[in-house]
């Protein structure tokens, strides 16, 4: 007989997964953003341009905090994937 319970739980710990790695992912496309924008070529010329290192350390802490929540769902849908007769899900 199917757990009903452990699909439904197992269909919304994957939906918070995808939404974990998009946050995730946003966060460290933003981190690079303002670290590539700090080693551009500087119009006009001169010495170069600032880096907003609280900027980046504040997106790679939130980046972090994110990753942190998508392992821990991850955990969780190893432990449901059996019980809701579905496919583990992992990070490559």
């Amino acid at each position: 007989m199917p757990n009903y319970q452990a699909i439904g739980r197992y269909h919304v710990a994957a939906k918070e997964a995808g939404a974990a790695l998009q946050q995730r992912n946003d966060l460290l496309r933003r981190a690079a953003l303002v670290m590539n924008n700090a080693v551009a070529s500087p119009h006009p010329p001169g010495l170069g341009r600032r880096c907003n290192f609280d900027a980046v350390r504040e997106l790679l802490e939130e980046a972090e905090a994110a990753n942190q929540r998508l392992l821990a769902l991850l955990s969780e849908l190893a432990d449901l994937a059996p019980l809701a007769d579905r496919p583990p899900l992992s990070l490559n």
